[in-house]
């Protein structure tokens, strides 16, 4: 049984989606922008995190405020991704096009018709979601290796989001 706090969890997951898919593309831009910038403030705990991991990559390089400013971005587009993930099947597989800036295919396509496979790894750079779907939307099967959420609820719900696409 679910406790409750995953059901709060999915409550505001659900309810985040549903607002998400109502919304223009701009107007969820937006929310996204405001949710990441609202976790950057409520959750210290990951911004402490994110402002130290920073501190190590950069060394001396940056003063604390600039390293802040980033952090914030961090967040800040971290909802604007979650966002648009919500919004997977309204986005026609056309638009995606318009939507990524990738590069490599041709590559994908050598292998291919080479009678092999290939295997794409990507970090957590931009929305790393919609680049499978990118892919699709070039012709090429994707499957994702992704890793099970902690409240079967959310989980279930993020598994729609990506077969939607």
């Amino acid at each position: 049984m679910a406790s409750l706090s995953h059901n709060i969890e999915y409550f505001a997951t659900f309810l985040g989606t549903k607002i998400a898919r109502s919304l223009s593309h701009r107007g969820a831009d937006r929310f996204g922008a405001f949710l990441g910038s609202l976790f950057y403030t409520l959750i210290a705990s990951r911004r402490k995190i994110a402002i130290e991991n920073i501190e190590k990559a950069m060394g001396d390089q940056l003063s604390y405020e600039q390293i802040e400013s980033i952090t914030r971005e961090v967040f800040r587009n971290i909802g604007r991704t979650l966002i648009e993930f919500t919004r997977f099947g309204k986005i026609d597989l056309e638009r995606v096009g318009e939507i990524v800036e990738g590069h490599g295919a041709e590559y994908f396509k050598s292998a291919l018709e080479k009678g092999k496979g290939g295997l794409v790894v990507t970090a957590h750079f931009g929305n790393w979601e919609l680049l499978g779907t990118w892919f699709a939307q070039l012709g090429y099967p994707i499957d994702y290796l992704v890793g099970t959420q902690h409240n079967e609820k959310v989980d279930r719900l993020l598994m729609k989001r990506r077969s939607d696409m």
